[in-house]
């Protein structure tokens, strides 16, 4: 795909970790957003650019439940929980939404502060949204999400895989901006040879923890910026967009990480059928502001 120009998103959310702490099965977070650091079966690239499979380890957003399989003693900013995420419907009371979602075939970003900002809705092809948390002096990365391409929300109704639908789409109801989703490039099907990717450790043997890693574009990303996104109505030559991503990919490789390029669905373990869920009425087009639907 040939752009023109396109925008790179410093896009600043909430960076404290769920406390786990005496909990094996953790529910659906009905509250403010917060990390995990997930273990998901999945796809990276390897430093001689072949694309390998393993176990991986990464930092997200995972609102819906999940399983506590290793706890290592506090020592912040590295994680404290590993997390196995798996997904149900939502019981009563349970109202969050996750996003980014990195899993599935491709990534997706579809709601937080597109309802405050027309700009997030339009991000053309080719755009880096830096998805990450201000921890001190640092802004650390957990998701670097390539627009790809972007579809209104309701037009995708129905194509998307149940799992998205039930714990993002229909986590989303009572506001009047149309939602987008921006689907991420991916290594089969980049833009301009950028993909979206997390950073990422493979296991292998016993579970170990690294923090965040620190991302540095001067003019590009403010450090001690916590809470609005910036960047998104700032339209860049491609290939200045193209080198503040192959930075940032080579800082996360400085940092003995990997680009995790593809994560496994988490599992379904719920009551009932599945696949019974596609023929439920998805409530898109507004979201509750009590129902914790925005980041």
């Amino acid at each position: 795909m040939d752009v023109a120009r396109a925008a790179v998103v410093q896009f600043p959310h909430p960076g404290p970790e769920h406390n786990a702490k005496g909990i094996t099965d953790f529910p659906w977070n009905p509250g403010s957003h917060r990390r995990k650091f997930l273990r998901s079966p999945g796809s990276y690239l390897a430093g001689d650019g072949s694309l390998q499979r393993g176990t991986l380890d990464f930092w997200g957003e995972w609102e819906s439940p999940s399983t506590v399989v290793h706890e290592w003693k506090s020592k912040f900013p590295e994680p404290t929980w590993l997390h196995e995420p798996y997904w149900r419907e939502p019981r009563p009371g349970e109202v969050q939404n996750t996003d980014p979602w990195v899993f599935g075939d491709r990534f997706r970003y579809s709601n937080c502060k597109q309802a405050w900002s027309a700009a997030l809705r339009k991000l053309p092809a080719g755009s880096v949204v830096l998805f990450g948390s201000a921890i001190g002096s640092e802004f650390v990365l957990d998701t670097c999400f390539v627009v790809g391409g972007s579809i209104p929300m309701q037009d995708e109704t129905g194509h998307l895989d149940d799992a998205f639908t039930t714990c993002t789409v229909r986590q989303l109801d009572h506001y009047d901006d149309p939602f987008v989703v921006h689907q991420g490039a991916t290594v089969e099907d980049p833009v301009e040879g950028m993909f979206s990717f997390v950073p990422a450790q493979v296991e292998r043997g016993a579970p170990a923890r690294f923090r965040r890693p620190a991302i540095e574009l001067p003019g590009l990303v403010n450090p001690m910026s916590r809470q609005s996104p910036g960047g998104q109505g700032r339209m860049l030559p491609i290939a200045r967009v193209s080198a503040a991503w192959q930075e940032v990919l080579t800082q996360i490789r400085d940092a003995g990480l990997v680009p995790g390029v593809q994560l496994d669905t988490p599992p379904y373990r719920g009551s009932g059928r599945a696949d019974s869920l596609a023929s439920r009425p998805a409530r898109v087009g507004k979201v509750s502001a009590k129902a914790g639907g925005t980041c």
